[in-house]
């Protein structure tokens, strides 16, 4: 999913679509290549290379990572992020977000398959001395967004039996991720943790309009 406004963006000189076909085997396939597809007929591709000067880790406490590269061709600065769709939503800019951004996300979480956000900031007044000072809440704030990266880790084969034969001994199984929940409900239904003929409620922590936490429940049914 790419962004319909006018925001300028970089872009990877790469065929996505080949390496769709090589890397997914979902009936999402179409579907994708025609998203990317289009998105090509969109904007221009702007055939360049990067090399990474500066790495914030991965944080699981912050739910994303980022770097910043200099570019090849002009010597300018930016920083590239990815994370939680959910965590970069909420540090981009709300220009550059497509206003069916969690209609997607929930449509491919609730596949089974991990989606991962990706966004970036310019970084124009940026040099050397700055990028050596810099901390992360410096580059991880107003993103560019960019758009979702899209994953399917298949279940194993033999994944099926050895759970049906713990349940069978009547030992508990559960899951433990850090996955997006609906992609957690999708991978425990294929794989017989969870009775893929039941309803599962999903709790989501929101706010009340007095800014107290509160859950709400989400029906999830099989697909």
């Amino acid at each position: 999913m790419n962004n319909s406004g006018n925001v300028d963006r970089p872009k990877l000189a790469v065929n996505p679509t080949s390496s769709l076909k090589g890397l997914f085997r979902s009936k999402n396939v179409e579907h994708l290549e025609s998203e990317i597809e289009l998105s090509n007929k969109e904007f221009n591709v702007i055939e360049t290379s990067f090399g990474v000067v500066k790495r914030f880790e991965f944080s699981s406490a912050l739910q994303r990572m980022s770097t910043i590269s200099v570019s090849h061709s002009d010597n300018s600065f930016s920083a590239f992020v990815k994370g939680s769709p959910e965590m970069i939503h909420s540090l981009s800019v709300s220009e550059s977000i497509p206003s069916t951004f969690f209609d997607v996300l929930e449509k491919y979480t609730q596949d089974g398959l991990r989606v991962l956000a990706l966004a970036y900031k310019p970084l124009p007044d940026a040099d050397a001395t700055w990028v050596t000072g810099c901390r992360r809440e410096d580059v991880e704030q107003e993103l560019q967004f960019l758009g979702l990266l899209i994953m399917e880790n298949k279940v194993k084969a033999e994944t099926n039996l050895c759970l049906q034969k713990l349940q069978d001994a009547r030992i508990g199984t559960v899951m433990a991720t850090g996955d997006n929940g609906l992609t957690g409900i999708a991978v425990g239904r294929k794989c017989g943790i969870i009775n893929p003929y039941r309803p599962v409620y999903f709790g989501e922590l929101t706010k009340c309009m007095s800014g107290s936490p509160r859950i709400r429940w989400k029906k999830i049914n099989n697909s």
